[in-house]
């Protein structure tokens, strides 16, 4: 509000100063030119270059503070406006506290009753079941959310506000709605992905598209949003009106600090890279028999990082291996979560039985390390 003020004293003694210097060529265009300044732009070019009545620096100073005073104003007016469960998911990827900030005072004023709250493991809270399945819904309008199917979450802590502010808001399911192709808002460079605490770096040509965003793309390709799906990444090339175009799933699974792979008792059926902490297998598609699924798994500190491409055919597997790979290799945990950080219980699943628990379609769980250190404290 400083700013706005700083600008219309500037206008005004622009004005002023503009209106006296072309008053001294013609007193009627001065004052006409004091109540609404930008007919002045005819003096400005009658006077062009003359001493005494030459109003370019006046002139041109007026203009850019009144462009910077809308703006302004716009800004201010946008501040006071409430945020949408969708913008506040796109400001939850780039900032979580200032996401849940936003919430708390949407919700202490009344605004939208239907904010999604993040998956932040480590936070106090109740247990999430609902869970948005696109597969086993009917088609909606363009524009309305898809009905929610609730879901088990495989064990994984969803937190409300209630541990920051000491108040219980009631619980809004997640979200996936109908957007557009045109309307999509793909991200590139480095995406947080905030339950797994880690970044996203997206390769070059590729684009990230969030979770909320994928109802008509899940559609399309018949394929399910999940209860850990973070989101989608497409290649800039890949045309996604097909109906089986090829897409990377981003998902987090928080079963707690699997039992890695040794050479005394290695994997079946998982390439296993111990420097890189990364599992690769296939498996046969869950909500079809068309292909196999390729997939590959990130191992952090509290859970797993899950890159899937589902549906492959025969002559796509190098492209199902490589991918995976990449997108698992392009993965960054934060400090304090990589995988060799843990300090704690070993636990009773292992990595082989979590895939295992992938390829049956019933996720095993174990209590996340982050659920043992609060029980602690």
């Amino acid at each position: 509000m400083n700013m706005v003020m700083f600008y219309w004293v500037l206008i005004v003694a622009m004005v002023v100063w503009m209106a006296v210097k072309i008053g001294r060529s013609s007193v009627g265009m001065g004052v006409v030119s004091l109540l609404f300044w930008p007919i002045a732009i005819i003096p400005l070019i009658t006077n062009w270059g003359q001493r005494g009545s030459d109003i370019r620096l006046q002139f041109f100073v007026t203009v850019i503070a009144t462009g910077l005073l809308w703006k302004t104003m716009f800004d201010v007016a946008a501040r006071e406006e409430p945020f949408t469960a969708e913008e506040i998911a796109m400001i939850r990827q780039e900032n979580p506290a200032f996401a849940a900030q936003l919430e708390r005072e949407q919700v202490g004023r009344g605004g939208n009753a239907e904010i999604d709250v993040a998956v932040e493991p480590g936070v106090s809270g109740s247990t999430s079941g609902a869970v948005t399945s696109v597969a086993d819904t009917h088609s909606p309008r363009s524009g309305e959310a898809l009905p929610i199917t609730p879901q088990a979450p495989g064990g994984a802590n969803t937190p409300t506000l209630a541990a920051e502010s000491g108040m219980a808001y009631a619980e809004a399911p997640a979200k996936v709605h109908v957007t557009p192709l045109h309307e999509i808002r793909f991200r590139r460079n480095e995406v947080r992905l905030a339950p797994a605490f880690a970044t996203l770096d997206v390769p070059r040509h590729f684009r990230f598209i969030a979770r909320h965003q994928l109802g008509l793309l899940a559609q399309l390709r018949d394929i399910p949003v999940g209860a850990q799906t973070l989101g989608w990444i497409v290649h800039e090339r890949v045309n996604l009106n097909s109906a089986d175009f090829w897409f990377v799933e981003v998902s987090f699974h928080e079963v707690g600090h699997l039992a890695a792979p040794t050479p005394a008792a290695p994997a079946s059926g998982i390439r296993w890279n111990a420097d890189r902490l990364i599992a690769q297998w296939t498996q046969p598609p869950k909500q079809s028999q068309r292909g196999e699924d390729y997939l590959a798994a990130k191992l952090l500190r509290h859970g797993v990082v899950m890159l899937r491409v589902p549906e492959l055919v025969d002559g796509q597997r190098e492209l199902g291996i490589r991918v995976t790979r990449l997108m698992a290799e392009r993965i960054r945990p934060e400090s304090g979560w990589a995988y060799s950080e843990y300090i704690g219980d070993p636990s009773q699943l292992s990595l082989a039985g979590w895939v295992q628990s992938q390829q049956t379609g019933v996720e095993s769980t174990t209590t996340a390390e982050i659920d043992r250190e609060r029980e602690r404290s």
